[in-house]
């Protein structure tokens, strides 16, 4: 073992089941998922708590963020969740680490004890709103197949109600109008961190083009909402990620995988995202029940997942941006024939949006040549012209 974890935060499946029946949802593309206990059991939870504790004293750990998850995670139930954040409260205490706690829900089941829950804990929360009615209920409709946008909503109004500021991830519908989903998002429902993401999908998939959505989305908000202080996460990181700054996100920019996911039975897995290309992706034998957080790192599919996060394909390596990218979203990548030896299946799309935000935000960063400020691509240019 060395003196640095493999990571600090865990993604915690407290349930595998839903209660909606989202079209896009990479979590059901596997069936493997049927087969996991429905709830993370007793045992599994028990055992959670012995090896935060073991994980956090073995690194002298001073934070740790646990993501609750699913399926949906509220089905887990109240007087579980209370109970479990209540151990991990006396873990944090008992090891002077602060314990931090996320968790993503479809917003449905909020009510005003869940939101108390989350403001007495300080548990930030992000609610999946795909933007207006009429493109949210499209994909995200309950079981019985009706729409699920009304109730979504109510449950995050009754977050803000109750003082919490909760995020919003929207994944995009790519045929819709962006620019009336930023103004539902955050004129209407008054967000002021959001993501707004492509569908998760590989290259055994139909894909649609992103590249027209995305460069529209981010003029908008660049625009118009971008100097208020609203963060829509996948833009921002792109700004960051063409200035060759770190962005801290999964969907682009070059560097390991670092999240660890634990499933109701207690399995230890790589990014729960890369089961889209089926369970034998993330399969491992590192159980929580007989292994530490970190041993998964010694199991093949980590490893390969972890290498191949570093080790991009020959398109890749002689792309302009292959830092600022990184190949996209490890997910993204993977077919049935070079497994994740593939640039993303938004490749095409990504460049252009590069190019896009690029021009943009050159544009717009003022430096000084030492003798009079000038625009960042001014200065790119009159150095290229002196070289």
């Amino acid at each position: 073992m060395t003196n640095t974890p493999i990571s600090t935060y865990l993604l915690i499946k407290l349930a595998s089941r839903c209660n909606l029946a989202c079209t896009y949802c990479y979590w059901f593309r596997d069936e493997g998922v049927y087969r996991t206990p429905k709830l993370m059991t007793e045992i599994v939870e028990d055992a959670l708590i012995e090896r935060l504790a073991t994980h956090i004293i073995r690194y002298g750990l001073k934070s740790f963020n646990c993501i609750f998850h699913g399926g949906e995670p509220l089905l887990f139930g109240i007087d579980r969740f209370k109970k479990l954040i209540g151990k991990m409260e006396i873990v944090g205490k008992s090891t002077d680490c602060v314990m931090e706690y996320s968790i993503t829900t479809n917003g449905v089941l909020i009510n005003e004890e869940w939101s108390a829950i989350f403001k007495y804990h300080s548990v930030r929360v992000a609610v999946s709103i795909d933007g207006t009615a009429s493109v949210h209920d499209n994909f995200r409709k309950k079981i019985n197949g009706r729409g699920s946008h009304s109730a979504a909503v109510r449950g995050y109004q009754l977050l803000k109600q109750i003082g919490l500021q909760p995020n919003i991830i929207a994944v995009c519908d790519p045929k819709s109008d962006p620019e009336a989903t930023l103004k539902f998002l955050i004129e209407d429902l008054e967000c002021v961190n959001l993501d707004v993401l492509p569908p998760d999908l590989n290259h055994n998939d139909d894909i649609v083009s992103i590249a027209q959505y995305y460069k529209t989305l981010f003029d908008i908000w660049y625009d118009k909402y971008s100097d208020s202080g609203i963060k829509v996460r996948f833009l921002h990181s792109l700004i960051r990620s063409v200035l060759g700054l770190e962005t801290n996100s999964d969907s682009f920019g070059y560097g390991p995988l670092h999240t660890i996911s634990l499933s109701t039975d207690g399995a230890l897995e790589p990014n729960d995202v890369l089961r889209i290309g089926g369970s034998e992706r993330t399969k491992t034998n590192a159980n929580i029940l007989r292994s530490d957080l970190d041993e998964v790192a010694a199991e093949k599919n980590w490893i390969e997942a972890y290498n191949s996060a570093l080790k991009l394909c020959s398109k890749c390596e002689n792309c302009k941006y292959n830092f600022a990218c990184g190949g996209g979203h490890l997910s993204h990548r993977w077919s049935d024939n070079n497994a994740y030896d593939n640039p993303s299946v938004y490749c095409d799309d990504l460049m252009l949006l590069f190019d896009h935000v690029w021009n943009r935000v050159s544009a717009d960063i003022l430096i000084s040549d030492g003798t009079r400020q000038i625009t960042l691509s001014q200065f790119l240019k009159k150095s290229q012209n002196t070289i």
